[in-house]
């Protein structure tokens, strides 16, 4: 995870089902408590509130539950013993309201179950890997990577499998299929470039994204794409099927609508939910897609937002080449639904997250910037 906003941090939490507003909360860059990698943890006032608030949901819900006779009602009781009984740092790191010995990374997995309903990993030990903050002892569950335990992210239709990438010696990156990627130091100096135009470098009303959408694009360290956190995928429970797999993003834009009683023209701003790949590359300064065109993934990671990965071109070019995509994947053996095997888990992708930092940490050096 790269210097800037988590998708923990705009996730539903205790405060209700919408996400957390940070802008509300944490309206600029110094409002941000730092870790050593330079990510940004939200204020210990924001972490005092949802846990004020987290105390009295899980009371009723325990009394509720008691009332049904569910056996649930014991845990969440217990859960909420715990936030009562913890102590809260300026990093908002949640402490010593666990017992000893206690992992303190299990209880988080349970308060990330409650509040942002998500669900657990399938191998437990990985869930301090996942972890934010770098203290141990915290049990925040914000302070966790919980991206990694959505539910969607087992319903996966095509994933980055390393064995379609190679690396030249220039740095870019050739695919199995013949497209050429930029170098991961290039797509990611155009990320920071992007992260500095969004909040909260900058006010709300000038940022390319919303603060909840910017939160929501990971950088994937071994291909240098922008990976979308938010897709679409059948509900239904058949994990091997998705709806389409293009990542989503929430963007502002404005609109301007004619009084047709007064004929007043008024510009007014909406927010829509719209294709990932396709806000991005709007947002891009100087990048407009042209009438009857499409957004054509060289990567051909439909989650892939990445404007560098993008091309327009026309849509009857951009069929043939999913067409060599997936006659390059088969003669490769790879498949061309690979299931969730096909993808790095957060321990193997560890090496790769430490030198993409690195380099974040050269390009933010050269540049005079400081995060």
């Amino acid at each position: 995870m790269l210097p800037g906003l988590a998708p923990s941090h705009t996730r539903a939490g205790f405060i209700g089902g919408n996400r957390l507003r940070v802008e509300k909360y944490a309206p600029t860059p110094d409002d941000y408590a730092r870790t050593e990698s330079g990510l940004w943890l939200l204020p210990g006032t924001v972490t005092e509130l949802e846990v004020n608030k987290g105390i009295e949901k899980l009371s009723i819900l325990a009394t509720s539950q008691d009332t049904e006779g569910m056996r649930e009602a014991a845990n969440t009781r217990r859960l909420a013993n715990i936030l009562g009984a913890s102590s809260i740092d300026w990093k908002g790191c949640l402490l010593g309201g666990i017992s000893d010995g206690e992992d303190p990374a299990q209880v988080a997995m349970m308060l990330a179950e409650s509040e942002m309903r998500t669900f657990s990993l399938d191998d437990p030990s990985e869930v301090d890997l996942l972890r934010l903050c770098g203290e141990a002892a915290c049990y925040n569950a914000r302070h966790f990577d919980f991206s990694f335990g959505r539910p969607t992210l087992k319903e996966r239709k095509v994933e980055l499998n390393p064995d379609w990438f190679n690396f030249l010696p220039s740095g870019r990156i050739k695919t199995l299929w013949g497209d050429i990627l930029p170098s991961v130091a290039k797509s990611l100096e155009y990320y920071i470039k992007f992260q500095r135009m969004s909040f909260p470098f900058v006010c709300k009303d000038k940022s390319l994204l919303t603060p909840g959408s910017i939160s929501q694009i990971r950088f994937h360290p071994l291909t240098g794409c922008w990976e979308s956190w938010s897709y679409y995928c059948r509900p239904d429970g058949n994990l091997n099927w998705q709806f389409d797999g293009y990542g989503r993003l929430y963007r502002n834009y404005k609109t301007r609508k004619v009084d047709l009683e007064t004929g007043e023209i008024r510009t007014i701003e909406e927010r829509g939910h719209y294709l990932a790949h396709r806000v991005t590359w709007a947002a891009s300064p100087g990048r407009y897609l042209k009438k009857g065109y499409h957004l054509n993934h060289k990567c051909s990671y439909r989650r892939c937002c990445n404007p560098l990965h993008l091309e327009q071109i026309e849509a009857s070019a951009n069929v043939r080449h999913g067409v060599v995509v997936q006659s390059a994947l088969r003669m490769a053996e790879a498949g061309s639904t690979g299931s969730a095997d096909n993808y790095l888990k957060p321990d193997q992708l560890a090496p790769y997250h430490d030198e993409v930092r690195q380099i974040y940490i050269d390009i933010c050096k050269a540049k005079g910037l400081v995060y």
